[in-house]
């Protein structure tokens, strides 16, 4: 495991879960504080208060646990994540080193998170065959006799 994913100790916690809070929470990402309210996900929120807002890129993603693009750290709080994501996205270490995803998570408690940087996993998957691939074929071209 790499020293930048230890899992978290008595801090900031991931956990099973499929409610929030009873009420208004506050949510700090970056210097940008918005309110989560029951009844959606973090990342409906941010989406219509933090993403595509004062030069920020708007959200691009599945929503529903198969992309990744919404991963965030947990830095100060508690947050409830479903289960229903897919482990190749956010794999169980990554969660309990405080990493989760927007799209399946609730809110329990005021939130401190702060972006991570995305993968690619369709490159990741196909990329590196695609590029042997057209390596292939290229050295198939250029072969004298062909």
């Amino acid at each position: 495991m790499s020293p930048r994913l230890a899992p978290s100790t008595g801090g900031p916690r991931v956990i099973a879960g499929t409610r929030g809070a009873e009420g208004p929470v506050r949510v700090r990402i970056g210097a940008e504080v918005v309110e989560w309210r029951p009844g959606e996900t973090l990342i409906e929120t941010l989406m219509a208060h933090y993403y595509g807002r004062r030069g920020r890129g708007s959200f691009q993603g599945c929503r529903r646990g198969g992309c990744g693009a919404c991963k965030l750290r947990l830095e100060e709080g508690v947050v409830a994540l479903r289960r229903d994501h897919s482990r190749d996205v956010l794999a169980p270490e990554e969660r309990a080193c405080g990493l989760f995803l927007a799209c399946r998570a609730y809110p329990l408690t005021d939130l401190a998170v702060r972006p991570v940087a995305r993968r690619n996993l369709f490159f990741e998957r196909y990329g590196r065959a695609l590029a042997r691939a057209e390596s292939v074929s290229t050295s198939d071209r250029s072969s004298p006799g062909r």
